[in-house]
């Protein structure tokens, strides 16, 4: 029996919107997004050029993986990959409304690949039995030497969840060697309740543990831990950071446009209340 080397786990991909012009949310503009992205793709060791974007009326800028556009109605930030992971660590945060979140984890040591996601539909097909009705579909694609891809439900579900062989999947890199993949493909109402879990008290691996293994139970899934299929647990590890930082940040990106916003229509009194700082306006209006 094999053990595994390394399990890493997080946010996948992000979608989320503003009813706002841009300058009134988090992002403050679409510059200061891309230059946001292209700090992180050179971090990354990826290009850091920026290009036009649009899609389905939003029309922006694209840097990567990361996507931010503007409409009529609102605006649009789209992050996929290791840009969501790195947009959360940052402690930023997310719109209204959050049309899709993914959470995947990949899972190192495993080296009978095909067996295991054999034993993966097996076991969400037993647990699909004891349901009274049907609610997702199974599939299982051989991949004929390329890896083997299980599907349990259906892309325009709510939740949607892959498990396949990272090792010989399309694109992979010789560090994937012994890997498997699995990801959850949330929208909606399940895409806005993940997200408040993964980031209540702040953005954690064991906040995406906890999601992901209870989506995967959800499917009758129990994900490969330790060199076998074990219980729903992955490694209780903080993403590194500092908390006085984070806070910081939070200030920055979250509150200070929403404060900016509140003054500009007159409401400097009621907004300092709010956050505990009327002393500083009662003080202000007595000197001025």
């Amino acid at each position: 029996m094999s053990e595994v080397a390394q399990v890493t786990i997080g946010a996948d991909y992000l979608t989320t919107t503003w009813p706002n012009e841009i300058r009134d949310t988090v992002l403050q503009s679409k510059r200061q997004v891309m230059d946001w992205a292209r700090e992180k793709s050179e971090l990354n060791g990826s290009g850091n050029w920026v290009k036009k974007w649009a899609w389905q009326g939003y029309e922006g800028y694209s840097c990567g993986p990361v996507c931010c556009g503007e409409r009529a109605d609102g605006c649009i930030l789209r992050l996929s990959g290791i840009a969501a992971h790195y947009w959360l660590a940052d402690g930023l945060t997310a719109g209204h409304n959050i049309s899709r979140l993914d959470i995947a984890a990949t899972v190192w040591g495993v080296f009978d690949q095909s067996g295991v996601i054999a034993r993966h539909k097996s076991d969400t097909d037993e647990y699909r039995k004891t349901l009274q009705h049907k609610p997702y579909r199974v599939r299982l694609i051989d991949g004929v030497g390329d890896g083997d891809t299980l599907y349990i439900g259906s892309r325009e579900s709510s939740l949607f969840v892959r498990i396949y062989d990272k090792e010989r999947a399309p694109n992979s890199t010789p560090e994937y060697k012994g890997a498997m993949r699995y990801e959850a493909e949330l929208k909606e109402e399940f895409a806005q309740q993940a997200y408040s879990r993964i980031t209540h008290g702040g953005y954690t691996v064991a906040g995406c543990r906890s999601v992901l293994g209870g989506i995967l139970t959800r499917r009758g899934i129990d994900p490969v831990s330790a060199g076998c299929v074990q219980s729903s647990y992955f490694p209780d590890t903080k993403i590194s950071g500092n908390d006085v930082e984070r806070s910081i940040k939070w200030l920055s990106s979250q509150v200070k446009p929403t404060l900016q916003n509140l003054m500009r229509m007159g409401y400097e009194e009621e907004a300092l209340k709010a956050l505990g700082l009327d002393k500083w306006w009662r003080d202000y209006a007595t000197s001025a």
